[in-house]
């Protein structure tokens, strides 16, 4: 079974939301189909992100480490693992980045309720709309993103605010793709739309500033 979700996101000290009363932010983690304490975590971590109203507040993906060892699951999408992967400097699995620099931070077994409810409750000087259009063969998407400052903002580092569309995937497998016995990947990454560079926001935005974007993707 496979289910596809073009989610809209952007990464830098904040985390852009749905609506400015409910603040959506976003785990990415860093598992591995070699990796044998990735499959003792994942279960615990993932039914934690789905369990009760965490999903209004939480997005949470996956990309495929080299860790201990490079596999199938991996080299598929070997570029967007790798950009990520180096982007925040990663050296070990299962590990994760809450909100790019948040509390909650690392090993995913130590990810608690308590720190997803204290992020989700931190303001959010923005509100984003997110729409997605497939075509009639479903190998190509285009996606409108409207981000609308209700907060003056300005980022701390020149050319840091970056909007990052991934195109995520759960998957199961008959029979497991690597040595760790995992037959169950959920929300993984299949691309990044335009790459895992993103687009570059403008540093600062003032009250009532609205932009939009469309980012068009294809299947990989």
């Amino acid at each position: 079974m496979k289910k596809l979700l073009l989610a809209a996101v952007a990464l830098t000290t904040v985390s852009l939301t749905a609506s400015a009363q409910t603040r959506m932010t976003i785990h990415e983690e860093f598992t591995g189909e070699n990796c044998g304490p990735c499959a003792a975590t994942n279960p615990d971590f993932w039914a934690l992100c789905n369990s009760g109203t965490n999903p209004s507040k939480l997005i949470h993906i996956a990309y495929m480490a080299p860790i201990p060892s490079s596999g199938w699951y991996y080299m598929r999408n070997q570029a967007t693992n790798d950009a990520r992967r180096s982007y925040y400097s990663v050296t070990s699995a299962p590990s994760g980045k809450y909100d790019g620099t948040a509390t909650g931070s690392g090993h995913p077994a130590s990810f608690t309720q308590a720190h997803i409810d204290a992020e989700a409750a931190v303001p959010s000087p923005f509100n984003v709309t997110v729409a997605s259009n497939w075509n009639s063969t479903y190998d190509g998407v285009v996606t409108t993103v409207t981000v609308e400052c209700v907060t003056a903002f300005a980022t701390t580092t020149p050319g840091a605010f970056k909007l990052r569309a991934a195109l995520i995937q759960t998957d199961n497998f008959d029979a497991p793709p690597g040595s760790n016995g995992e037959t169950h990947f959920e929300n993984v990454v299949q691309a990044m739309y335009p790459d895992a560079n993103g687009i570059t926001l403008p540093d600062s935005w003032t009250v009532g500033t609205t932009n939009t974007y469309t980012i068009t993707g294809t299947m990989p």
